[in-house]
């Protein structure tokens, strides 16, 4: 998946790219006819200004550039027009219904909540300028309640739709960061979480690997490795309650967390591996006990560690614990020229 996912601005932008040249046409034309045919040159002029942003919006989006304040633009271009309309057009053109597209337009321009305030505050709009008398003399007519009924459905569907929209996105944002197995974090999700983690002081990347994995593979069956994993991660989340634990490869993990000195950060890891050790895994022919190695690596605030350099200096110390004969951590001094 791209990491599109998990930005709602882009998946917004998507959406826009299908429909901005609908619009785009669709207003050119109204304009040529006010331009032509009922001569309103101001609501034209909006009109047309409306056209070109919207063709200014696709190309952006073709680009793969993000757009900013051009939704905006568009919305208050579009309910301008519309507002003018409504004060000039003469009774019998029924322009009024053309705010029934506002609700839905408004909740792709802008977030729920601003989509909702920008409704209802055009609905008051409408209403002021149709309807005084439901203002000034609290009459309400039949034709007031029957325009602003579908008005508000519109509306309810709009925002619950983006609602649920929003809701998916993220589940999908969350299944695209997590290991399947295991259920913790994944390499992308350290990819993206990287650049906020590791500029905090006194934080730690501890790399695991566990030992002898492909040995339980090969004695105990698949299911037995896959519960080896499965243990693991329940031990790191166990022991280090505040650590983002992430599976990086097929036996592989990096944690992340924070320690008051290299002695406690070294202390807490070394207990999670002795945890591991003695946390005893049933499987279906018999019982298995694993054991691992990590290098450690402190991250300084004050300096920028690249991921891939981080991930390699731990890793050097984790194959050191590997030589020195496993079920150990290896300390990882900081690397001067990152």
């Amino acid at each position: 998946m791209s990491d599109s996912i998990n930005s709602q601005s882009s998946i917004r932008e998507r959406v826009l790219k299908s429909v901005s040249l609908m619009i785009a046409t669709f207003v050119a034309i109204v304009a040529i006819v006010n331009l032509f045919i009922t001569h309103n040159y101001l609501l034209a002029t909006v009109e047309a200004s409306i056209s070109g942003l919207f063709i200014w919006m696709h190309y952006k989006i073709c680009k793969f550039q993000p757009l900013t304040w051009q939704p905006a633009v568009g919305a208050l271009l579009i309910t301008f027009g519309l507002l003018h309309g409504f004060n000039t057009a003469p009774e019998n053109t029924n322009i009024i219904f053309w705010a029934y597209p506002l609700p839905a337009l408004y909740q792709l321009f802008f977030s729920r909540t601003i989509g909702a305030v920008s409704t209802f505050s055009m609905l008051g709009g409408i209403i002021l300028i149709y309807y005084p008398e439901a203002i000034f003399q609290f009459e309400v007519s039949h034709s007031l309640i029957n325009f602003i009924l579908p008005y508000i459905m519109i509306w309810a569907v709009a925002y619950n739709h983006e609602g649920i929209h929003l809701s998916i996105q993220e589940e999908l944002a969350n299944l695209a960061r997590t290991d399947n197995l295991t259920g913790c974090l994944n390499r992308r999700a350290l990819t993206q979480d990287w650049n906020n983690i590791s500029q905090h002081t006194g934080q730690y990347l501890l790399h695991i690997d566990l030992d002898d994995f492909k040995a339980i593979n090969d004695c105990y069956g698949h299911e037995a490795g896959d519960l080896a994993l499965k243990t693991f991660t329940s031990v790191a989340q166990r022991v280090l309650e505040n650590s983002q634990c992430y599976r990086v490869g097929g036996e592989e993990f990096c944690l992340l967390f924070r320690s008051d000195s290299n002695n406690d950060a070294l202390e807490l890891s070394q207990n999670l591996g002795l945890t591991l050790r003695e946390t005893t895994i049933h499987v279906s022919n018999g019982d298995i006990n694993v054991t691992l190695s990590g290098g450690l690596l402190p991250l300084a605030a004050n300096e920028v560690w690249p991921l891939d350099v981080a991930i390699k200096a731990a890793d050097e110390a984790t194959y050191q614990a590997k030589n020195a004969g496993k079920n150990r951590i290896v300390f990882c001094p900081q690397a001067k020229d990152n």
